[in-house]
């Protein structure tokens, strides 16, 4: 239900949200969101394993618990179902939760198959709810920069987008926290963990579906099951060409953004950039300070995008990550899959 809670001196909305699967990314971003702001109600949350639910009660002793997943559909007096569940389950839950007439923000990746977000979609519509994903990344301060660096036309018509991410010594951590990310059948490895991220990024710059995909997936280091590496070409109906790879064993990382424009170039990682340009005639350089206005990390990125749907919500609006929008990076992953498998390019129509 929707309840009114006075709040410094405003008048808000307050929208109870229950967070399914407390893992590490429901702990680092969506209960820490949801708990500080003032627009929702952190009012439950589910899991399957108790030393997970212990953890939660102690950092969260207001919330309800639930070990049941439908128990919580049906008894938990929420409005917002908040997934962040291995990847596999996620087309099974949001149906489950729309049917229940909640509205549903569910991690990336959407799911596994272009075909199962189209039953996502139809599953919210037929029930009158919102479904939205967890794609933060499109508040990260390096894309806007290159975003808007490019709508500005600093550098002219972009021919090359080049966007990576390169880590290294990530397994550690993968092991002890996040099983699922080596297990195929689970929807594990790079291409469905940034993949959906970088993908979603280089299909909003382009502001098309690309009418080509070559992948390459490979499992060379860490994984087994699943892929420690890939790299995606895409090309687009007016000719841009993007690149998108990640590693999880680059001792040496390449720039997280390259980009190359017809009057110009953009290099930037994380919180630095640099971009080449002409300005009154002679050859320049802007270095940006990205700790001004657009260096906001990634708890507040987090509660930036809850703001967000907490508006749509209460006004009726669309959210800012449309599912159909997600529902093309997911064409793009399984394209990308379909390639590597078979070593050929494949067409999208």
């Amino acid at each position: 239900m929707f309840v009114v809670a006075l709040s410094r001196r405003l008048l808000v909305k307050t929208i109870d949200a229950a967070v399914v699967g407390i893992g590490r990314i429901a702990i680092d971003a969506h209960c820490k969101a949801l708990n500080e702001l003032e627009e929702f109600e952190f009012a439950a949350v589910c899991d399957v394993t108790p030393s997970r639910l212990e953890i939660a009660r102690d950092l969260y002793p207001k919330a309800a618990q639930y070990t049941d997943y439908e128990d919580l559909l049906r008894d938990a007096p929420v409005d917002l179902v908040v997934l962040a569940t291995p990847s596999s389950d996620h087309e099974r839950q949001v149906i489950q939760a729309a049917q229940a007439g909640k509205h549903i923000v569910v991690e990336k990746p959407m799911c596994l198959t272009a075909e199962g977000a189209t039953r996502m979609i139809d599953a919210a519509r037929a029930n009158g709810v919102c479904l939205t994903v967890f794609h933060n990344r499109r508040i990260d301060a390096d894309y806007r920069l290159v975003k808007q660096t490019i709508e500005d036309g600093l550098i002219g018509a972009p021919v090359v987008i080049e966007s990576r991410t390169h880590e290294y010594g990530y397994i550690p951590f993968a092991k002890d926290y996040v099983n699922w990310r080596l297990d195929k059948s689970a929807g594990g490895g790079l291409v469905y963990d940034w993949g959906p991220h970088i993908v979603d990024q280089m299909l909003l710059l382009a502001g098309a579906m690309p009418t080509s995909v070559y992948g390459i997936l490979l499992s060379k280091v860490y994984y087994q099951e699943t892929d420690d590496y890939f790299k995606i070409v895409l090309r687009f109906p007016d000719g841009l060409v993007g690149q998108l790879e990640s590693t999880l064993f680059a001792r040496i990382k390449l720039p997280r953004w390259y980009v190359l424009g017809t009057e110009g170039a953009i290099w930037s990682e994380w919180q630095s950039a640099r971009i080449r340009t002409t300005v009154a005639g002679f050859d320049s350089e802007i270095i940006p300070d990205m700790s001004k206005g657009g260096g906001a990390g990634f708890h507040e990125n987090t509660k930036s995008y809850y703001r967000s749907l907490h508006a749509a919500l209460v006004n009726g609006t669309e959210p800012s990550v449309r599912p159909e929008e997600i529902r093309n990076v997911i064409r793009v992953i399984e394209a990308a899959i379909e390639s590597s498998e078979s070593g050929q390019v494949v067409r999208l129509s």
